[in-house]
Protein backbone atom coordinates (compact mmCIF):
# COMPACT_ATOMS: atom_id res chain seq x y z
CA UNK A 1 0.00 0.00 0.00
CA UNK A 2 3.08 2.82 0.89
CA UNK A 3 4.00 2.31 -3.11
CA UNK A 4 0.44 3.10 -4.14
CA UNK A 5 0.65 6.93 -4.81
CA UNK A 6 4.19 6.80 -5.91
CA UNK A 7 2.85 4.04 -8.62
CA UNK A 8 -0.66 5.61 -9.29
CA UNK A 9 1.58 9.33 -9.96
CA UNK A 10 4.48 7.76 -12.47
CA UNK A 11 1.53 5.97 -13.99
CA UNK A 12 -0.41 9.06 -14.30
CA UNK A 13 2.30 11.77 -14.94
CA UNK A 14 3.35 9.15 -18.51
CA UNK A 15 -0.31 8.72 -20.14
CA UNK A 16 -1.07 12.99 -19.07
CA UNK A 17 2.31 13.65 -21.11
CA UNK A 18 1.65 11.31 -23.88
CA UNK A 19 -1.58 12.50 -24.68
CA UNK A 20 -0.75 15.99 -23.61
CA UNK A 21 2.06 17.00 -25.91
CA UNK A 22 1.24 19.29 -28.61
CA UNK A 23 2.11 17.20 -32.43
CA UNK A 24 1.95 14.36 -29.85
CA UNK A 25 0.38 11.66 -32.30
CA UNK A 26 -1.57 10.31 -29.14
CA UNK A 27 -3.62 13.45 -28.49
CA UNK A 28 -7.37 13.11 -27.99
CA UNK A 29 -9.33 14.39 -30.35
CA UNK A 30 -6.64 15.88 -31.90
CA UNK A 31 -6.27 19.05 -29.43
CA UNK A 32 -4.69 19.68 -26.23
CA UNK A 33 -6.20 20.65 -23.27
CA UNK A 34 -5.10 24.06 -23.93
CA UNK A 35 -6.71 24.19 -27.53
CA UNK A 36 -10.31 23.21 -25.97
CA UNK A 37 -9.88 26.00 -23.56
CA UNK A 38 -8.99 28.65 -26.29
CA UNK A 39 -12.01 27.72 -27.85
CA UNK A 40 -14.31 28.57 -24.93
CA UNK A 41 -12.05 31.62 -24.17
CA UNK A 42 -13.65 33.82 -21.35
CA UNK A 43 -12.14 36.30 -19.38
CA UNK A 44 -11.12 33.93 -16.34
CA UNK A 45 -8.77 31.97 -18.78
CA UNK A 46 -5.42 32.64 -17.88
CA UNK A 47 -2.50 33.18 -20.62
CA UNK A 48 -1.37 29.85 -21.62
CA UNK A 49 2.06 29.66 -19.52
CA UNK A 50 -0.34 29.56 -16.42
CA UNK A 51 -1.22 25.49 -17.01
CA UNK A 52 3.01 25.18 -16.94
CA UNK A 53 2.29 24.92 -13.14
CA UNK A 54 1.11 21.03 -13.91
CA UNK A 55 5.15 20.70 -14.00
CA UNK A 56 5.09 21.74 -10.23
CA UNK A 57 2.38 19.50 -9.75
CA UNK A 58 3.41 16.23 -10.74
CA UNK A 59 6.98 16.75 -9.28
CA UNK A 60 4.77 17.25 -5.81
CA UNK A 61 3.39 13.88 -6.47
CA UNK A 62 6.68 12.00 -6.98
CA UNK A 63 8.19 13.95 -4.07
CA UNK A 64 5.29 12.69 -2.07
CA UNK A 65 5.38 9.22 -3.62
CA UNK A 66 8.99 8.65 -2.63
CA UNK A 67 8.22 10.06 0.83
CA UNK A 68 5.01 7.62 1.92
CA UNK A 69 6.90 4.87 -0.02
CA UNK A 70 10.36 5.05 1.78
CA UNK A 71 10.59 7.43 4.64
CA UNK A 72 7.00 8.08 6.24
CA UNK A 73 6.76 6.90 9.74
CA UNK A 74 5.49 7.46 12.72
CA UNK A 75 3.03 10.28 13.71
CA UNK A 76 3.82 12.25 10.22
CA UNK A 77 2.61 8.97 8.29
CA UNK A 78 -0.51 9.57 6.12
CA UNK A 79 -3.40 7.31 7.14
CA UNK A 80 -4.26 4.70 4.80
CA UNK A 81 -7.98 6.26 3.75
CA UNK A 82 -6.33 9.39 2.95
CA UNK A 83 -3.76 7.84 1.11
CA UNK A 84 -6.00 6.07 -1.21
CA UNK A 85 -8.12 8.54 -1.67
CA UNK A 86 -5.25 10.87 -2.88
CA UNK A 87 -4.14 8.63 -5.02
CA UNK A 88 -7.54 8.06 -6.74
CA UNK A 89 -8.14 11.64 -7.18
CA UNK A 90 -4.26 11.62 -8.82
CA UNK A 91 -5.82 9.24 -11.19
CA UNK A 92 -8.58 10.98 -11.85
CA UNK A 93 -6.85 13.81 -13.78
CA UNK A 94 -5.53 11.46 -16.33
CA UNK A 95 -9.20 10.19 -16.64
CA UNK A 96 -10.56 13.44 -16.79
CA UNK A 97 -8.38 13.89 -20.11
CA UNK A 98 -10.93 11.57 -22.02
CA UNK A 99 -14.11 13.32 -21.91
CA UNK A 100 -12.41 16.60 -21.66
CA UNK A 101 -10.63 15.54 -25.00
CA UNK A 102 -13.63 14.43 -26.80
CA UNK A 103 -15.87 17.39 -26.13
CA UNK A 104 -18.05 15.62 -23.72
CA UNK A 105 -17.72 18.90 -21.78
CA UNK A 106 -20.62 18.05 -19.24
CA UNK A 107 -18.85 14.35 -18.84
CA UNK A 108 -15.72 16.39 -17.89
CA UNK A 109 -17.03 18.94 -15.46
CA UNK A 110 -18.37 15.71 -13.33
CA UNK A 111 -15.09 14.25 -13.22
CA UNK A 112 -13.44 17.72 -12.20
CA UNK A 113 -16.08 17.94 -9.37
CA UNK A 114 -15.58 14.54 -7.89
CA UNK A 115 -11.33 15.09 -7.61
CA UNK A 116 -12.18 18.45 -5.97
CA UNK A 117 -14.60 16.80 -3.72
CA UNK A 118 -12.13 13.83 -3.18
CA UNK A 119 -9.34 16.53 -2.64
CA UNK A 120 -11.25 19.05 -0.44
CA UNK A 121 -12.08 16.03 1.89
CA UNK A 122 -8.53 14.80 2.01
CA UNK A 123 -7.40 17.96 2.86
CA UNK A 124 -9.32 17.94 5.88
CA UNK A 125 -7.77 14.59 6.99
CA UNK A 126 -3.92 15.34 6.25
CA UNK A 127 -3.45 18.76 8.41
CA UNK A 128 -1.16 16.78 10.75
CA UNK A 129 1.10 14.96 7.85
CA UNK A 130 4.31 15.44 6.78
CA UNK A 131 4.77 18.46 5.12
CA UNK A 132 6.04 17.02 1.98
CA UNK A 133 2.27 15.19 1.89
CA UNK A 134 0.75 18.12 2.51
CA UNK A 135 2.50 20.25 0.37
CA UNK A 136 1.79 18.00 -2.71
CA UNK A 137 -1.92 17.86 -1.74
CA UNK A 138 -2.07 21.67 -1.19
CA UNK A 139 -0.84 22.29 -4.68
CA UNK A 140 -2.80 20.00 -6.36
CA UNK A 141 -6.40 21.14 -4.39
CA UNK A 142 -5.37 24.82 -5.42
CA UNK A 143 -4.89 24.49 -8.71
CA UNK A 144 -8.21 21.87 -8.82
CA UNK A 145 -9.95 24.73 -7.45
CA UNK A 146 -9.29 27.13 -11.00
CA UNK A 147 -9.79 24.08 -12.93
CA UNK A 148 -13.34 23.46 -11.69
CA UNK A 149 -14.03 27.03 -12.38
CA UNK A 150 -12.44 26.93 -16.22
CA UNK A 151 -14.09 23.93 -16.36
CA UNK A 152 -17.48 25.10 -15.37
CA UNK A 153 -16.81 28.33 -17.92
CA UNK A 154 -16.15 26.18 -20.40
CA UNK A 155 -19.16 24.22 -19.72
CA UNK A 156 -21.27 27.72 -19.99
CA UNK A 157 -19.89 28.62 -23.07
CA UNK A 158 -20.31 24.77 -24.56
CA UNK A 159 -24.31 25.14 -23.35
CA UNK A 160 -24.09 27.96 -25.49
CA UNK A 161 -25.07 30.79 -22.95
CA UNK A 162 -23.52 33.66 -23.93
CA UNK A 163 -21.04 35.67 -21.42
CA UNK A 164 -20.03 38.20 -23.69
CA UNK A 165 -19.31 41.74 -23.22
CA UNK A 166 -20.38 43.15 -19.74
CA UNK A 167 -21.70 39.98 -19.01
CA UNK A 168 -18.38 38.32 -19.18
CA UNK A 169 -16.61 41.00 -17.15
CA UNK A 170 -19.55 40.24 -14.58
CA UNK A 171 -19.12 36.59 -14.64
CA UNK A 172 -15.57 37.10 -13.79
CA UNK A 173 -15.82 39.13 -10.82
CA UNK A 174 -18.10 36.83 -9.64
CA UNK A 175 -16.26 33.92 -10.66
CA UNK A 176 -13.29 34.75 -9.26
CA UNK A 177 -14.83 36.35 -6.25
CA UNK A 178 -16.10 32.98 -5.27
CA UNK A 179 -12.45 31.62 -5.66
CA UNK A 180 -11.07 34.33 -3.72
CA UNK A 181 -13.89 33.93 -0.43
CA UNK A 182 -12.56 29.84 -0.63
CA UNK A 183 -8.47 30.85 -0.78
CA UNK A 184 -9.48 33.44 2.07
CA UNK A 185 -11.09 31.08 3.96
CA UNK A 186 -8.53 28.62 3.83
CA UNK A 187 -5.49 30.90 4.49
CA UNK A 188 -7.35 32.63 7.90
CA UNK A 189 -8.38 28.92 8.51
CA UNK A 190 -5.34 26.34 8.34
CA UNK A 191 -2.25 29.42 6.75
CA UNK A 192 -2.13 27.52 3.22
CA UNK A 193 0.38 29.78 1.82
CA UNK A 194 0.58 27.27 -1.06
CA UNK A 195 -3.14 27.41 -2.24
CA UNK A 196 -3.07 31.49 -1.90
CA UNK A 197 0.32 31.33 -4.15
CA UNK A 198 -1.27 29.08 -6.55
CA UNK A 199 -4.41 31.30 -6.44
CA UNK A 200 -2.02 34.74 -7.07
CA UNK A 201 -0.24 33.13 -10.07
CA UNK A 202 -3.86 32.16 -11.55
CA UNK A 203 -4.48 36.26 -11.14
CA UNK A 204 -1.00 36.92 -12.76
CA UNK A 205 -2.03 34.78 -15.63
CA UNK A 206 -5.46 36.13 -15.86
CA UNK A 207 -4.25 39.78 -15.99
CA UNK A 208 -1.81 38.64 -18.58
CA UNK A 209 -4.11 37.57 -21.14
CA UNK A 210 -6.92 40.11 -20.70
CA UNK A 211 -5.27 43.90 -20.51
CA UNK A 212 -8.42 45.83 -20.31
CA UNK A 213 -8.38 48.41 -17.66
CA UNK A 214 -11.49 46.59 -16.01
CA UNK A 215 -9.84 43.52 -15.36
CA UNK A 216 -7.36 44.50 -14.60
CA UNK A 217 -8.57 46.24 -11.94
CA UNK A 218 -11.00 43.56 -10.58
CA UNK A 219 -7.21 41.35 -10.36
CA UNK A 220 -5.16 44.11 -8.81
CA UNK A 221 -8.40 43.89 -6.10
CA UNK A 222 -8.12 40.40 -5.76
CA UNK A 223 -4.69 40.67 -5.46
CA UNK A 224 -4.53 42.81 -3.12
CA UNK A 225 -7.14 40.80 -1.00
CA UNK A 226 -5.62 38.05 -0.93
CA UNK A 227 -2.39 39.36 0.22
CA UNK A 228 -3.82 41.38 2.92
CA UNK A 229 -4.94 37.49 4.57
CA UNK A 230 -1.70 36.22 3.89
CA UNK A 231 0.30 39.21 5.66
CA UNK A 232 -2.60 38.36 8.00
CA UNK A 233 -1.67 34.91 9.11
CA UNK A 234 1.77 36.02 8.59
CA UNK A 235 1.03 38.66 11.63
CA UNK A 236 -0.41 36.23 13.68
CA UNK A 237 2.21 33.72 13.63
CA UNK A 238 4.87 35.80 14.59
CA UNK A 239 2.50 36.98 17.67
CA UNK A 240 2.11 33.43 18.74
CA UNK A 241 5.40 32.67 18.18
CA UNK A 242 6.65 35.46 20.30
CA UNK A 243 3.73 34.24 23.09
CA UNK A 244 5.43 30.91 23.62
CA UNK A 245 8.86 32.51 23.56
CA UNK A 246 7.60 34.59 26.46
CA UNK A 247 6.11 31.53 28.10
Amino acid sequence: MRYLLLITALITIGLTTLVSIPGSPYLIGGMTQADISAMFATSVTPVGVTFAIWSLIYLSWVIAGVYVAFFAQGKSKIDTQSLVLFSIAVALTAVWLLPWGNLYISIALVVMLAILGLLAYVFTRTRTAHVVVRSSIEITLAWIIMATALNITVWIRYMGWSLGGPTDLYYAIFALGAILLIISELQCGYRTYIISGVFLWTLLGVYIAHPTMEMRGVVIIYVVTIGFYILQSLRNKKTALSALKFW
